[in-house]
């Protein structure tokens, strides 16, 4: 390849959510740098439920167009994806892997009924602001562009970058959370690698059991957002995942809690 660099970084795929401004924006930042060698990737995917996205003109030729809800691609692509494939997800959306692993284990567990609420705790962060069942957080006072790569040296201040919000969390919480960091991949795109959604899959349906809440953060060094899944007991289910006809809500089961998370 033409400006091929001998350190470029590989991806099987690279799945962008969202094909609007900004998976437009990502998906030619993405393009660029392969051009120039900084990566290589075997399939550039960009979702979105809108057949008619500006993804459809503008990357025509660039990048594969998938017409397909982001929760629903998810609970697909996710189990079969290959282990170095990576995620771009939308800076401007609802918890969507939150809603995913709620999806996930719903289909994985059928012993267990799953709703979301904000996710708990009390986090010395500059912004904390809770919608529906997600709870915004930023450990910047200021506003930030949505493609700075976050570097050592903040931008903004001019000074070292001393925090990273996963660890916050981390350190304050008082449940178990599964993390996805979203963190600079090249060229002003940040990514999450797939791996990581699939050892949280894998995790939650081994370890969750009823009476359990367990936190779901997607955060990159400086913002993100977080929901808690609420796990309670489903004993009158059936084996395809239904509930048996005339079955009540008693009778469930409550188990110690879970160990934390190893994410």
């Amino acid at each position: 390849m033409r400006g091929w660099h001998p350190k470029a970084l590989r991806a099987s795929h690279v799945v962008i959510l969202g094909g609007g401004c900004y998976g437009c924006f990502h998906a030619r930042q993405l393009v660029r740098a392969r051009r120039a060698g900084r990566v290589e990737y075997g399939r550039l995917v960009v979702v979105d439920r809108n057949p008619h996205c500006r993804a459809r003109t503008e990357l025509s030729g660039q990048a594969e167009l998938v017409t397909e809800e982001w929760t629903a691609y998810l609970t697909r692509y996710v189990p079969e994806a290959p282990h170095d494939a990576q995620l771009v997800p939308a800076p401007l959306a609802p918890h969507v892997l939150a809603e995913w692993l709620a999806q996930s284990l719903g289909q994985l567990r059928p012993d267990l009924r799953v709703s979301r609420q904000p996710l708990a705790g009390a986090y010395p962060v500059a912004y904390d602001v809770t919608v529906a069942d997600r709870r915004y957080l930023s450990e910047a006072a200021w506003r930030c562009p949505a493609t700075c790569p976050e570097p050592q040296v903040c931008p903004a201040t001019r000074t070292p970058r001393a925090w990273d919000l996963g660890t916050t969390v981390a350190a304050y919480a008082d449940l178990p959370v599964l993390r996805f960091s979203c963190l600079h991949f090249v060229y002003g795109v940040g990514t999450i690698p797939v791996r990581r959604l699939q050892a949280a899959r894998r995790w939650l349906a081994r370890h969750a059991a009823p009476g359990q809440r367990v936190g779901v953060l997607t955060a990159s060094h400086c913002h993100g957002v977080g929901s808690c899944l609420v796990l309670e007991g489903c004993t009158d289910a059936t084996p395809d995942g239904g509930r048996k006809e005339g079955a009540t809500d008693e009778g469930r089961g409550v188990r110690p809690p879970l160990e934390p998370a190893p994410l």
